[in-house]
């Protein structure tokens, strides 16, 4: 089984290994938020690297000079392209010459993306060598072709000296190689030295590598030749080079060097083995496996001579009704990873499904198109009209490929849209047919029964899942299902005291001061997408109850507080705030162990917490329920 190696941690089951060895790309993804540094000493001049490639990115793409992703993928249908290299070389290098003379052309290859959690700029770090003389560079394909569920803007490459470039073409690439070609824009930089290409070495043939392991910028290993050996796969055969050159994540596109300085090799991937490995764990590692793309696959994609593509059935001209399907979903910006789906979707796109879906009823794309439409309407906040059009597709489809994670959508979509018991009754069913999953929609089951106010149900239910997740031998899961439940488990229980500074006003915020009126202390951030698209919900029910003892307490979890003033002001967020620049260490969020948001809690005038996690229009009736439930006070200012 295949997975790149990187920090997005971002999982709905527990994947199964079903080989004794597991196979992981070399390439690492800058994470959106670490969760638990691993050294607290922080290497500044790699830090800075980070930060100088995103910051410059970010300019090349807001000034137009980064050429779009889309359009750079269009090089991945070239098998082949013609570069000028340079003369092999034949005279040995001393290791600091080597060094000196590699890290010039060695480069750090980046795809920069937009996650779906914050509006933020993150990267890919990866590698690449320069080749040609007019800035080719030697890179792997699976760097360049990305991964599904990332949101990328375009590659830009930055040289030793922190510069950083964009990426103009994709000359060619291989799939089967895991090879491709790049061209940088050169223009305002002087001509970047390449690095001759070789040919493969003996076995035992000593070789150095070049490369960046997790975020170790240009660290140099030695190594041999350990073998060459064939490798088939549903993209054709192809040679591999395995190395003793210690590498790690982040080195995909790594140059293999002979003594000479010779582009002997490409770094690819890892594989380890396992003295015993089941579908549920792992024991003893005993080997990992270097494994690059040899010298004598790099040549045929740099000769200028086009590659013998795999013989197969010629693909039949698409019909009309599946070229629209497919123009669909190239617009909505679909994206599959395994039985996953992504998007990015748009009302228009939406728009031209629904007319798709009505065209053409009886449509092969059918179930693809019903559950695309649940999985746009949902990411556009529209869950009341998600939740139906996942209906749609159960309905249509009960037993289908998407079945079980549009059941749990659904549910979610109804507890968005203030619809607890039906999401509830959807839920039950779930539960009756999968017992021994509930990790799988936990999470959902037990806010349906908070929002039901079934408090005591809902904890004993909670406690059931950590216990069964505990004797399934799924410890590693627990923290993260505890961290879901945290929210909940606060429900019907006084809030946690706390007094930090008011911000944009004078004074402080004294959670006992706060007693006597119905509060919703809501945590949140101008990048969160979600907490922005709340937001409206927000607005309407400080606007109906504020004169009635009602009252909203803001935890902004941002960084920037220019952007929050300015952001506070032009969404009319006339409450109280508080911040303090932290980011997730935050004091309240610390406090209140805040891991995602949006996370708000809804307490009573006796200081009680009585939900959590609202969402849309449960917001305004919720309030108005415990308005109505104990005697009108004045609010406090």
């Amino acid at each position: 089984m295949s997975r790149h190696i990187n920090a997005r941690f971002t999982t709905l089951v527990l994947a199964g290994f079903l080989f004794s060895t597991t196979h992981l790309p070399a390439q690492e993804k800058t994470p959106a938020r670490p969760t638990q540094p691993t050294n607290r000493r922080i290497r500044v001049d790699d830090q800075d690297r980070v930060q100088t490639l995103v910051r410059e990115g970010e300019k090349l793409i807001k000034s137009g000079q980064a050429t779009p992703f889309a359009k750079l993928q269009t090089g991945l249908n070239r098998n082949s392209c013609k570069v000028k290299l340079a003369k092999p070389s034949t005279k040995a290098l001393a290791g600091a010459d080597l060094y000196q003379r590699s890290q010039q052309s060695v480069l750090v290859i980046s795809s920069l993306y937009y996650c779906n959690r914050c509006t933020k700029l993150h990267a890919t770090l990866a590698g690449g060598v320069v080749i040609g003389s007019t800035g080719e560079v030697l890179t792997n394909d699976h760097v360049v072709r990305g991964k599904p569920d990332q949101k990328r803007e375009t590659i830009v490459a930055m040289t030793a000296d922190g510069t950083v470039i964009p990426v103009r073409e994709i000359l060619a690439s291989s799939r089967r190689d895991d090879l491709a070609v790049l061209r940088l824009d050169t223009k305002r930089l002087k001509s970047l030295p390449a690095l001759p290409l070789g040919t493969n070495p003996r076995p035992g043939s000593p070789i150095r590598v070049m490369s960046h392991p997790d975020k170790h910028f240009y660290h140099f290993s030695e190594g041999i030749i350990a073998r060459y050996f064939a490798e088939a796969g549903s993209t054709g055969r192809t040679e591999v080079m395995s190395i003793t050159a210690d590498y790690g994540r982040g080195s995909s596109g790594c140059p293999v060097l002979d003594l000479n300085g010779n582009v002997v090799g490409l770094v690819s991937r890892t594989s380890s083995l396992y003295y015993r490995q089941t579908s549920k764990k792992q024991e003893n590692l005993q080997m990992v496996f270097k494994l690059c793309a040899a010298a004598s696959q790099i040549t045929p994609l740099v000769g200028g001579k086009p590659r013998p593509r795999v013989v197969g059935t010629p693909r039949p001209k698409a019909s009309p009704e599946t070229a629209t399907y497919r123009a669909i979903e190239t617009q909505l910006q679909v994206r599959r990873r395994g039985t996953l789906v992504f998007a990015r979707p748009t009302e228009a796109g939406v728009d031209r499904l629904e007319a798709f879906l009505k065209k053409y009823p009886k449509s092969a794309h059918r179930e693809e198109a019903l559950y695309v439409r649940g999985l746009s309407l949902w990411m556009l906040k529209k869950y009341d009209q998600a939740a139906v059009a996942y209906r749609v597709l159960l309905d249509s489809f009960p037993e289908g490929k998407h079945t079980r994670l549009a059941r749990i959508r659904e549910a979610a979509a109804l507890l968005f849209s203030d619809q607890p018991q039906p999401a509830l009754d959807r839920l039950d069913e779930l539960m009756a047919d999968h017992p021994d999953t509930p990790e799988t929609y936990g999470r959902e089951r037990a806010h349906a029964l908070v929002l039901l106010g079934r408090q005591k149900e809902a904890r004993d239910f909670m406690d059931h899942v950590e216990s069964q997740m505990l004797a399934a031998g799924k410890d590693r899961l627990v923290p993260r299902m505890q961290m879901q439940f945290a929210p909940l488990r606060m429900v019907g229980r006084p809030l946690k005291a706390f007094k930090v500074a008011r911000h944009g006003a004078d004074g402080q915020i004294d959670s006992s001061a706060l007693k006597g009126q119905v509060v919703l202390v809501d945590f949140w951030a101008t990048w969160c997408r979600p907490c922005v698209a709340e937001l409206p919900h927000l607005r309407e029910a400080h606007e109906k109850f504020a004169d009635r003892g009602f009252q909203i307490v803001s935890i902004s979890l941002d960084d920037n507080q220019k952007s929050l003033d300015s952001f506070i002001a032009r969404e009319n967020m006339n409450w109280i705030h508080h911040y303090d620049g932290k980011k997730w260490k935050n004091e309240i969020a610390v406090l209140f162990d805040v891991h995602s948001i949006p996370m708000n809690l809804l307490v009573d005038r006796q200081g009680i917490v009585r939900a959590a996690n609202l969402r849309g229009a449960a917001v305004v009736r919720r309030v108005d329920e415990l308005l109505k439930a104990s005697p009108k006070t004045a609010p406090k200012k």
